[in-house]
Protein backbone atom coordinates (compact mmCIF):
# COMPACT_ATOMS: atom_id res chain seq x y z
CA UNK A 1 0.00 0.00 0.00
CA UNK A 2 2.81 2.12 0.78
CA UNK A 3 4.42 1.66 -2.58
CA UNK A 4 0.99 2.35 -4.57
CA UNK A 5 0.68 6.03 -2.00
CA UNK A 6 4.11 6.92 -3.49
CA UNK A 7 3.00 6.18 -6.71
CA UNK A 8 -0.08 8.28 -6.33
CA UNK A 9 2.36 11.19 -5.08
CA UNK A 10 4.77 11.04 -8.20
CA UNK A 11 1.71 11.30 -10.63
CA UNK A 12 0.46 14.11 -8.71
CA UNK A 13 3.13 16.18 -8.02
CA UNK A 14 5.72 15.21 -11.19
CA UNK A 15 9.26 13.92 -10.19
CA UNK A 16 10.65 14.37 -7.02
CA UNK A 17 14.04 13.38 -5.05
CA UNK A 18 13.56 10.52 -2.70
CA UNK A 19 16.25 9.70 -0.15
CA UNK A 20 14.91 6.10 0.38
CA UNK A 21 17.24 4.06 -2.29
CA UNK A 22 14.09 1.82 -3.03
CA UNK A 23 11.63 4.99 -3.80
CA UNK A 24 14.82 6.22 -6.07
CA UNK A 25 15.02 2.88 -7.93
CA UNK A 26 11.27 2.68 -8.27
CA UNK A 27 11.05 6.34 -9.26
CA UNK A 28 13.23 6.06 -11.83
CA UNK A 29 10.94 2.90 -12.91
CA UNK A 30 7.53 4.84 -13.45
CA UNK A 31 9.51 7.36 -15.27
CA UNK A 32 11.81 5.56 -17.16
CA UNK A 33 10.62 1.77 -17.38
CA UNK A 34 12.84 -1.32 -16.85
CA UNK A 35 11.78 -4.52 -15.04
CA UNK A 36 13.29 -4.25 -11.93
CA UNK A 37 9.39 -3.88 -10.36
CA UNK A 38 6.12 -5.48 -11.37
CA UNK A 39 4.69 -3.96 -14.89
CA UNK A 40 1.37 -3.13 -12.73
CA UNK A 41 3.37 -0.17 -10.98
CA UNK A 42 3.98 1.40 -13.76
CA UNK A 43 0.45 0.61 -15.55
CA UNK A 44 -0.97 2.72 -11.93
CA UNK A 45 1.24 5.31 -12.08
CA UNK A 46 0.58 5.81 -15.35
CA UNK A 47 -3.09 5.26 -15.32
CA UNK A 48 -2.85 7.81 -11.83
CA UNK A 49 -1.15 10.24 -13.81
CA UNK A 50 -3.91 10.82 -16.75
CA UNK A 51 -6.68 11.33 -14.45
CA UNK A 52 -4.94 13.56 -11.97
CA UNK A 53 -6.85 16.41 -12.22
CA UNK A 54 -9.71 14.08 -10.68
CA UNK A 55 -8.44 13.13 -7.21
CA UNK A 56 -11.34 11.06 -6.50
CA UNK A 57 -10.76 8.94 -9.43
CA UNK A 58 -7.10 9.27 -8.36
CA UNK A 59 -8.06 7.39 -5.44
CA UNK A 60 -10.37 4.65 -7.14
CA UNK A 61 -7.64 4.11 -9.29
CA UNK A 62 -5.21 3.35 -7.06
CA UNK A 63 -7.32 0.94 -5.15
CA UNK A 64 -8.48 -1.37 -7.93
CA UNK A 65 -4.82 -1.22 -9.22
CA UNK A 66 -3.32 -2.16 -5.45
CA UNK A 67 -6.38 -5.09 -5.25
CA UNK A 68 -5.36 -6.50 -9.00
CA UNK A 69 -1.94 -6.15 -7.75
CA UNK A 70 -2.49 -8.67 -4.61
CA UNK A 71 -4.70 -10.73 -6.25
CA UNK A 72 -2.29 -11.78 -9.20
CA UNK A 73 0.83 -11.65 -6.51
CA UNK A 74 -1.71 -14.65 -4.32
CA UNK A 75 -2.05 -16.33 -7.64
CA UNK A 76 1.54 -16.82 -7.77
CA UNK A 77 1.96 -18.42 -4.71
CA UNK A 78 -0.43 -21.32 -5.14
CA UNK A 79 -1.90 -21.11 -1.86
CA UNK A 80 -5.50 -22.13 -2.25
CA UNK A 81 -5.86 -20.47 1.47
CA UNK A 82 -3.62 -17.40 0.29
CA UNK A 83 -5.85 -17.04 -3.24
CA UNK A 84 -9.06 -17.14 -0.82
CA UNK A 85 -7.43 -14.68 1.48
CA UNK A 86 -7.27 -11.82 -0.78
CA UNK A 87 -10.70 -13.24 -2.80
CA UNK A 88 -12.54 -12.32 -0.11
CA UNK A 89 -10.52 -8.90 0.59
CA UNK A 90 -10.85 -7.82 -2.53
CA UNK A 91 -14.74 -8.63 -3.02
CA UNK A 92 -15.25 -7.42 0.76
CA UNK A 93 -13.20 -3.33 -0.34
CA UNK A 94 -14.51 -3.67 -4.12
CA UNK A 95 -18.06 -3.94 -2.57
CA UNK A 96 -17.14 -0.89 -0.14
CA UNK A 97 -15.62 0.55 -2.87
CA UNK A 98 -18.84 0.79 -4.96
CA UNK A 99 -21.01 2.07 -1.59
CA UNK A 100 -18.73 5.06 -1.77
CA UNK A 101 -18.38 5.77 -4.84
CA UNK A 102 -22.39 5.82 -4.87
CA UNK A 103 -22.27 8.39 -1.92
CA UNK A 104 -20.15 10.87 -4.56
CA UNK A 105 -22.43 10.46 -7.20
CA UNK A 106 -25.48 11.30 -5.27
CA UNK A 107 -23.54 14.56 -4.03
CA UNK A 108 -22.27 14.96 -7.58
CA UNK A 109 -18.68 14.42 -6.61
CA UNK A 110 -18.46 12.22 -9.60
CA UNK A 111 -19.89 13.17 -12.75
CA UNK A 112 -21.73 10.82 -15.34
CA UNK A 113 -18.28 10.10 -17.12
CA UNK A 114 -15.82 9.55 -14.13
CA UNK A 115 -18.58 7.22 -12.98
CA UNK A 116 -18.88 4.97 -16.21
CA UNK A 117 -14.74 5.18 -16.49
CA UNK A 118 -14.38 4.07 -12.86
CA UNK A 119 -17.16 1.22 -13.36
CA UNK A 120 -15.59 -0.24 -16.65
CA UNK A 121 -12.04 0.06 -15.07
CA UNK A 122 -13.94 -2.36 -11.95
CA UNK A 123 -15.11 -4.63 -14.17
CA UNK A 124 -12.37 -5.58 -16.64
CA UNK A 125 -9.72 -5.95 -13.81
CA UNK A 126 -12.74 -7.98 -11.34
CA UNK A 127 -14.24 -10.55 -13.85
CA UNK A 128 -13.80 -13.11 -11.20
CA UNK A 129 -16.16 -11.70 -8.94
CA UNK A 130 -19.99 -11.75 -10.31
CA UNK A 131 -21.34 -8.82 -9.32
CA UNK A 132 -18.92 -7.01 -11.52
CA UNK A 133 -20.13 -8.24 -14.53
CA UNK A 134 -23.33 -6.15 -13.91
CA UNK A 135 -20.97 -2.76 -14.28
CA UNK A 136 -20.57 -2.80 -17.61
CA UNK A 137 -24.06 -2.22 -18.62
CA UNK A 138 -24.42 0.73 -16.18
CA UNK A 139 -24.63 4.11 -18.25
CA UNK A 140 -26.52 6.54 -15.79
CA UNK A 141 -26.37 7.41 -12.15
CA UNK A 142 -29.71 6.31 -11.50
CA UNK A 143 -28.94 2.44 -12.79
CA UNK A 144 -25.72 2.76 -10.25
CA UNK A 145 -27.58 3.85 -7.60
CA UNK A 146 -30.19 1.30 -7.74
CA UNK A 147 -27.61 -1.31 -8.18
CA UNK A 148 -26.06 -0.72 -5.05
CA UNK A 149 -29.29 -0.42 -2.72
CA UNK A 150 -29.82 -3.97 -4.26
CA UNK A 151 -27.08 -5.76 -4.53
CA UNK A 152 -24.36 -4.34 -1.75
CA UNK A 153 -23.71 -2.93 1.76
CA UNK A 154 -21.18 -1.25 3.18
CA UNK A 155 -19.45 -4.20 5.38
CA UNK A 156 -17.12 -2.87 8.19
CA UNK A 157 -13.92 -3.91 9.86
CA UNK A 158 -15.33 -5.93 12.25
CA UNK A 159 -16.96 -7.76 9.46
CA UNK A 160 -13.91 -7.95 7.41
CA UNK A 161 -11.74 -9.35 9.95
CA UNK A 162 -13.54 -12.42 11.24
CA UNK A 163 -14.27 -13.64 7.64
CA UNK A 164 -10.30 -13.09 7.17
CA UNK A 165 -9.95 -15.14 10.63
CA UNK A 166 -11.93 -17.65 9.77
CA UNK A 167 -9.80 -17.97 6.58
CA UNK A 168 -6.46 -17.90 8.34
CA UNK A 169 -7.87 -20.92 11.02
CA UNK A 170 -7.16 -23.20 8.44
CA UNK A 171 -3.54 -22.61 8.52
CA UNK A 172 -3.54 -24.54 11.94
CA UNK A 173 -3.90 -27.94 9.15
CA UNK A 174 -0.18 -27.01 7.30
CA UNK A 175 2.20 -28.13 9.25
CA UNK A 176 4.79 -26.88 6.32
CA UNK A 177 4.74 -24.37 3.69
CA UNK A 178 4.06 -21.15 3.07
CA UNK A 179 0.65 -21.10 4.68
CA UNK A 180 2.16 -21.67 8.07
CA UNK A 181 4.20 -18.28 7.98
CA UNK A 182 1.32 -16.56 6.28
CA UNK A 183 -1.31 -17.17 8.92
CA UNK A 184 1.34 -16.62 11.55
CA UNK A 185 2.03 -13.14 10.34
CA UNK A 186 -1.70 -12.22 9.14
CA UNK A 187 -3.04 -13.12 13.20
CA UNK A 188 -0.13 -11.24 14.36
CA UNK A 189 -1.46 -8.30 11.97
CA UNK A 190 -4.70 -8.72 13.84
CA UNK A 191 -3.27 -8.74 17.12
CA UNK A 192 -1.35 -4.91 16.51
CA UNK A 193 -4.54 -3.97 15.51
CA UNK A 194 -6.27 -4.85 18.34
CA UNK A 195 -3.81 -3.69 20.48
CA UNK A 196 -3.77 -0.26 19.15
CA UNK A 197 -7.74 -0.01 19.59
CA UNK A 198 -6.79 -0.48 23.30
CA UNK A 199 -4.25 1.98 23.32
CA UNK A 200 -6.44 4.46 21.57
CA UNK A 201 -9.10 3.67 23.49
CA UNK A 202 -7.39 4.65 26.72
CA UNK A 203 -5.57 7.68 25.07
CA UNK A 204 -9.56 8.97 24.37
CA UNK A 205 -10.45 8.08 27.78
CA UNK A 206 -13.08 5.22 26.93
CA UNK A 207 -14.23 2.87 30.46
CA UNK A 208 -12.78 -0.12 30.26
CA UNK A 209 -16.34 -2.02 29.46
CA UNK A 210 -16.38 0.00 26.43
CA UNK A 211 -12.97 -1.08 24.92
CA UNK A 212 -13.76 -4.62 25.74
CA UNK A 213 -16.79 -4.56 24.02
CA UNK A 214 -14.55 -3.34 20.79
CA UNK A 215 -12.07 -6.01 21.84
CA UNK A 216 -14.81 -8.88 21.65
CA UNK A 217 -16.33 -7.68 18.31
CA UNK A 218 -12.94 -8.15 16.60
CA UNK A 219 -11.77 -11.16 17.91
Amino acid sequence: KEVFLKLKKWALMGETEEESELYSSLEKFVHNGGEDFPPIFFAAFRKMSEVKENPLEVGITLDVFRLKYLLDSAEETRSQLIKDYYDTYAEVSLKNMLFRMSGFVRSSLIDINDMRDALLMISENFPQFGFTFSLKGIKETEQFESFVSENLKNTDSVFVQKALTKILDRGKFFNTGIEVVFAYLKKLEFEVSTLSMVLSGKQAGMESGEILKKVVLTS
